[in-house]
Protein backbone atom coordinates (compact mmCIF):
# COMPACT_ATOMS: atom_id res chain seq x y z
CA UNK A 1 0.00 0.00 0.00
CA UNK A 2 2.75 2.57 0.96
CA UNK A 3 4.53 2.08 -1.94
CA UNK A 4 1.23 2.62 -4.62
CA UNK A 5 0.76 5.85 -2.30
CA UNK A 6 4.52 6.97 -3.01
CA UNK A 7 3.36 5.85 -6.91
CA UNK A 8 0.67 8.26 -6.24
CA UNK A 9 2.18 10.76 -5.23
CA UNK A 10 5.09 11.08 -7.89
CA UNK A 11 2.69 11.01 -10.72
CA UNK A 12 2.97 14.26 -12.22
CA UNK A 13 -0.59 15.27 -13.72
CA UNK A 14 -2.75 14.36 -10.42
CA UNK A 15 -2.04 15.05 -6.82
CA UNK A 16 1.56 15.61 -7.05
CA UNK A 17 3.01 17.61 -4.48
CA UNK A 18 5.24 19.64 -6.02
CA UNK A 19 5.83 22.20 -7.22
CA UNK A 20 6.29 24.26 -4.14
CA UNK A 21 7.19 28.18 -5.06
CA UNK A 22 7.09 28.82 -0.75
CA UNK A 23 10.16 29.94 1.09
CA UNK A 24 8.86 30.03 4.59
CA UNK A 25 8.60 26.52 6.65
CA UNK A 26 4.88 27.97 7.78
CA UNK A 27 3.64 28.22 4.00
CA UNK A 28 5.80 24.68 3.01
CA UNK A 29 3.89 23.09 6.69
CA UNK A 30 0.49 24.14 4.87
CA UNK A 31 1.02 23.41 1.51
CA UNK A 32 1.91 19.68 2.50
CA UNK A 33 -1.04 19.42 4.39
CA UNK A 34 -3.26 20.90 1.77
CA UNK A 35 -1.98 18.07 -0.26
CA UNK A 36 -2.26 15.16 2.22
CA UNK A 37 -6.13 16.27 3.00
CA UNK A 38 -6.52 15.84 -1.17
CA UNK A 39 -4.58 13.03 -1.26
CA UNK A 40 -7.03 11.48 1.53
CA UNK A 41 -9.99 12.47 -0.24
CA UNK A 42 -8.86 10.96 -3.57
CA UNK A 43 -8.09 7.53 -1.81
CA UNK A 44 -11.92 7.92 0.20
CA UNK A 45 -13.17 8.33 -3.29
CA UNK A 46 -10.95 5.17 -4.59
CA UNK A 47 -12.00 3.00 -1.26
CA UNK A 48 -15.78 4.28 -2.82
CA UNK A 49 -15.57 2.88 -6.56
CA UNK A 50 -13.75 0.20 -5.39
CA UNK A 51 -16.18 -1.61 -2.75
CA UNK A 52 -19.52 0.18 -4.75
CA UNK A 53 -18.42 0.13 -8.62
CA UNK A 54 -15.66 -2.73 -8.50
CA UNK A 55 -13.19 -0.38 -9.81
CA UNK A 56 -10.18 -2.28 -10.42
CA UNK A 57 -8.05 0.84 -12.48
CA UNK A 58 -5.67 3.28 -10.48
CA UNK A 59 -6.38 5.95 -8.21
CA UNK A 60 -5.55 8.21 -11.14
CA UNK A 61 -7.82 6.91 -13.74
CA UNK A 62 -10.23 7.22 -11.32
CA UNK A 63 -9.16 11.48 -11.46
CA UNK A 64 -9.54 11.42 -14.98
CA UNK A 65 -12.60 9.51 -15.70
CA UNK A 66 -14.62 11.26 -13.17
CA UNK A 67 -13.60 14.45 -14.39
CA UNK A 68 -15.50 13.73 -17.73
CA UNK A 69 -18.88 14.13 -15.71
CA UNK A 70 -20.09 17.31 -16.55
CA UNK A 71 -22.29 19.56 -15.01
CA UNK A 72 -25.23 21.42 -17.68
CA UNK A 73 -26.62 24.90 -16.09
CA UNK A 74 -30.17 26.13 -17.77
CA UNK A 75 -31.59 29.58 -17.02
CA UNK A 76 -35.17 29.66 -17.55
CA UNK A 77 -36.82 33.21 -17.37
CA UNK A 78 -40.51 33.95 -15.83
CA UNK A 79 -42.95 34.32 -17.83
CA UNK A 80 -43.73 37.76 -19.61
CA UNK A 81 -46.91 38.71 -17.35
CA UNK A 82 -45.06 37.90 -14.19
CA UNK A 83 -42.34 39.43 -12.66
CA UNK A 84 -40.43 36.52 -11.06
CA UNK A 85 -37.02 35.23 -10.65
CA UNK A 86 -34.94 33.39 -12.97
CA UNK A 87 -34.98 29.46 -12.67
CA UNK A 88 -32.10 27.29 -12.79
CA UNK A 89 -31.83 24.20 -13.65
CA UNK A 90 -28.78 21.75 -13.16
CA UNK A 91 -28.89 18.53 -15.30
CA UNK A 92 -25.53 16.14 -15.25
CA UNK A 93 -25.05 15.81 -19.19
CA UNK A 94 -25.50 12.33 -20.78
CA UNK A 95 -22.57 9.61 -20.77
CA UNK A 96 -21.59 6.82 -21.76
CA UNK A 97 -22.73 3.68 -20.03
CA UNK A 98 -19.67 2.49 -18.19
CA UNK A 99 -19.40 6.22 -16.78
CA UNK A 100 -22.98 6.78 -15.72
CA UNK A 101 -22.70 3.27 -13.69
CA UNK A 102 -19.20 4.21 -12.05
CA UNK A 103 -20.88 8.19 -11.01
CA UNK A 104 -24.46 5.80 -9.88
CA UNK A 105 -22.05 3.82 -7.53
CA UNK A 106 -20.69 6.62 -6.35
CA UNK A 107 -23.77 8.60 -5.63
CA UNK A 108 -23.32 11.26 -8.27
CA UNK A 109 -26.36 11.09 -10.04
CA UNK A 110 -28.65 11.15 -7.07
CA UNK A 111 -27.56 14.54 -5.76
CA UNK A 112 -29.57 17.23 -5.07
CA UNK A 113 -27.75 20.38 -7.49
CA UNK A 114 -28.45 23.61 -6.05
CA UNK A 115 -25.95 26.70 -5.94
CA UNK A 116 -25.84 29.78 -3.71
CA UNK A 117 -24.19 31.79 -6.49
CA UNK A 118 -26.63 34.89 -7.49
CA UNK A 119 -27.74 34.75 -10.91
CA UNK A 120 -28.09 37.90 -12.95
CA UNK A 121 -29.22 39.04 -16.30
CA UNK A 122 -28.75 41.51 -18.65
CA UNK A 123 -31.03 42.53 -21.06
Amino acid sequence: MASRAFKTIKNPFHLALRPQYHWTDQKIEVHGFIYFLGFLLCMLAYRKAKENANFKRAPHKLIEELSAIRLATFIESPSQKTKGRYKTIYLVEEMDEDLYLLAEAMGLTKQKMKTNIPLSVYR
